[in-house]
């Protein structure tokens, strides 16, 4: 199944009609390939989870050290 995260950090399943019987989060934790379709017009490409998280620390710098803190 397909999951979409959008450009605000909003999870979507397109094909899910029905309240899952899954958490999301958790199964994200376990995927080990991305499909990432810039909203700038780019050329999509995928990447592995190395590649995302460099990409992801690379675009909010302590970003991911803020998730770590609940408040």
């Amino acid at each position: 199944m397909e999951c979409v995260i959008d450009e605000h950090g909003l999870a979507q399943v397109p094909g899910l009609k029905v309240i899952p019987d899954f958490n999301i989060q958790d199964l994200i934790e376990s995927v080990q390939r991305f499909r990432i379709e810039p909203l700038s017009g780019e050329k999509p490409h995928d990447a592995n989870r190395e590649a995302l998280a460099k990409l992801a620390a690379s675009v909010a710098p302590g970003a991911a050290a803020a998730a770590d803190h609940d408040e």
